[in-house]
């Protein structure tokens, strides 16, 4: 920072945001960007001989860098993702331990069997789906099939209670009637 830059004001943002002077700012941007692909660089090397997880997260920490700033580079980006799916292929360079390089080797002949089991468990995970997707076509077509029969037999039993009600009309008629007519005369209506 010069001594004529207020304290907390970054200088590329107050030569582009003034007006003043474009080509410092991006001169200063072209700097930082070279130091950073310099220290990315460095990490990545540093990571690959200790033998440590090389990914986006541990580089940029390593490097002293955001994230984003190792996601900008597509050609650093590209070779921390090489250098993380081959890992598994090649020890690690600084070990001169023989029981890290025995455990090593171990790893690395269990890995093809390791590999195995999670595509059949990929295999079992999709059968698995596509059973779930039929049971659940079973449950939707059963539940169909339900909500039609509830609504049957709601129909069913509005007609049973109107057919009660009009059998209970005609029943009070009848009573209605029969307390209403006088009884046969002179024994005419007997029967004996």
């Amino acid at each position: 920072m010069s001594p004529d830059t207020p304290t907390g004001v970054n200088p590329t943002r107050r030569a582009t945001a003034g007006g003043q002077n474009p080509s410092r700012a991006i001169a200063a941007k072209k700097e930082q960007a070279a130091a950073n692909r310099g220290k990315i660089t460095a990490a990545i090397t540093a990571l690959q001989r200790g033998g440590r997880p090389i990914n986006v997260q541990s580089v940029a920490r390593a490097a002293g860098v955001h994230p984003h700033t190792l996601r900008r580079r597509p050609d650093l980006l590209q070779e921390a993702r090489h250098l993380r799916e081959n890992s598994h292929q090649r020890p690690p360079i600084d070990h001169a331990d023989p029981t890290a390089a025995a455990s090593y080797n171990a790893l690395k002949a269990r890995l093809p069997a390791s590999q195995g089991e999670v595509a059949e468990l990929r295999v079992q995970l999709m059968n698995g789906r596509d059973t779930t997707r039929s049971l659940e076509t079973t449950i939707t077509t059963s539940n169909e099939d339900l909500t039609a029969a509830r609504e049957v037999a709601r129909d069913y039993l509005r007609e049973l209670d109107q057919t009660r009600e009009e059998l209970q009309r005609a029943h009070q008629k009848l009573t209605g009637l029969r307390i209403r007519a006088p009884p046969p005369a002179n024994g005419e209506g007997d029967v004996r």
